[in-house]
């Protein structure tokens, strides 16, 4: 267990999230892990094609020819760390810290199936998990799960929600709801939030449509619109009879959620008056998406047991 020094273990609790600018502090500890996963396991020895990966990615996204010099006896990791130093613009910097995290996601992957006794595996879960700790203990909004940084606004939100739907969509029965949900993420941290909400709906209607093919119910893939799908469900009694007389608002509060959230906003071109849509609403709309996923995937696991 990482060792937690007394400003740290007594530093209030943060459950509200900044999210620029990052802090020197942080690149400084960031870029520590990331040397430190690389020259303590036995994938040392591929150091030069490690940081060689993240250079040449970092170039073609930010269409660049090279990055500054570091100076004499540089070498590439040298040139990835001034240039992080150097940018200041939020998610440039995202860009650079998720390169870097992916290429230790995928270093431990291919270990994983190249060598079983490799340390590489352990030793990349444990350098994710330090970043995450970085950026948790630095009040910053951010975490990277399951190859990529996601934007948090509350820590129990998240931790309740965000993170066990992601956890759970991430198979390959639901790799459609996985898609879309994560690029609803992907356009809430860069602004784009009529696109957050457009797959925000998309996402909450292939988890129903995977649900109701699963379980075998009929519905039309095409035509069935949210709604008629949540009817569905019901009426099959994904959510038992004696809950849903209990709670009688909870086909109203679903059928009016993300669906109709999504349609009124998300779902069709801006017309002659362009809306605005403000973060507020959008970060409202990812948990409610994530809740609603929630409710019907555990729903789902336990109707198999039946």
């Amino acid at each position: 267990m990482e060792y937690v020094p007394y400003s740290l273990r007594n530093k209030p609790a943060i459950d509200v999230y900044s999210y620029e600018p990052i802090p020197q502090k942080f690149k400084n500890q960031f870029i520590k892990i990331v040397k430190g996963f690389l020259y303590s396991t036995d994938f040392s020895g591929s150091s030069n094609k490690f940081f060689s990966n993240i250079y040449h990615q970092i170039l073609d996204y930010h269409g660049l020819k090279s990055l500054p010099s570091a100076g004499y006896l540089e070498d590439t990791s040298d040139r990835i760390e001034q240039y992080l130093d150097s940018l200041e613009e939020i998610t440039l910097v995202l860009d650079v810290i998720e390169i870097c995290c992916r290429e230790i996601y995928w270093a431990a992957n291919w270990h994983f199936e190249t060598n079983f006794y490799s340390t590489v595996p352990a030793k990349a879960q444990e350098g994710i998990d330090k970043i995450n700790s970085r950026f948790s203990q630095n009040g910053l909004g951010y975490e990277f799960i399951n190859e990529e940084i996601i934007k948090i606004d509350s820590q129990i939100l998240h931790a309740e929600i965000v993170k066990p739907v992601l956890h759970f969509i991430h198979n390959a029965d639901f790799k459609a709801v996985d898609e879309e949900y994560r690029l609803a993420f992907e356009h809430f941290r860069h602004g784009n939030f009529p696109d957050c909400l457009t797959n925000c709906g998309k996402a909450f209607e292939s988890t129903l449509k995977i649900i109701l093919t699963k379980k075998g119910w009929e519905f039309d893939p095409v035509r069935d619109t949210a709604k008629k799908l949540i009817t569905i469900c019901f009426e099959k009694e994904l959510i038992p009879k004696y809950l849903q007389q209990h709670y009688t608002s909870l086909i109203s509060a679903l059928e009016s959620g993300v669906p109709t959230i999504r349609n009124k906003d998300g779902g069709h071109g801006a017309g002659a008056e362009q809306k605005v849509i403000p973060e507020y609403f959008t970060s409202y709309m990812l948990h409610l998406t994530g809740t609603s996923i929630k409710l019907f995937t555990d729903a789902y696991q336990a109707h198999k047991t039946l």
